[in-house]
């Protein structure tokens, strides 16, 4: 499930509020397996954990190298937006740059441990 936050969204990185902030979309899954016992009609879904990645949207330069940074030590980072708070790790970036518009970074953030 995909919630768009938009661009009206204040996004801060270990307490940095990153500027520019054209799109945020935190997406939320669960991940679960299914088992039927031998011999039974009935399935059982067990519910094994959650995952949250977020991509951030920016035109700024700054926020790039500081992700580029995050990315290339592995290092945990603290994420808020808009209500949601949660530790992270920069596990993609992506440059966008379209022939008649301004060049913009695509920041993915995962979060590092499973809710339960």
């Amino acid at each position: 499930m995909a919630i768009v936050l938009g661009r009206d969204t204040t996004v801060s990185v270990n307490g940095t509020t990153v500027p520019g902030v054209r799109s945020v979309t935190i997406d939320v899954g669960s991940t679960e397996f299914d088992f039927t016992p031998y011999g039974s009609r009935q399935t059982v879904t067990v519910n094994t954990g959650y995952t949250v990645s977020m991509a951030i949207e920016t035109i700024n330069d700054s926020f790039f190298n500081t992700a580029a940074s995050l990315m290339e030590t592995g290092t945990a980072c603290n994420v808020v937006a808009t209500g949601a708070t949660f530790r992270a790790v920069v596990s993609a970036i992506s440059v966008n740059q379209p022939l008649d518009d301004v060049q913009s970074f695509t920041i993915t953030l995962k979060k590092t441990y499973a809710l339960l």
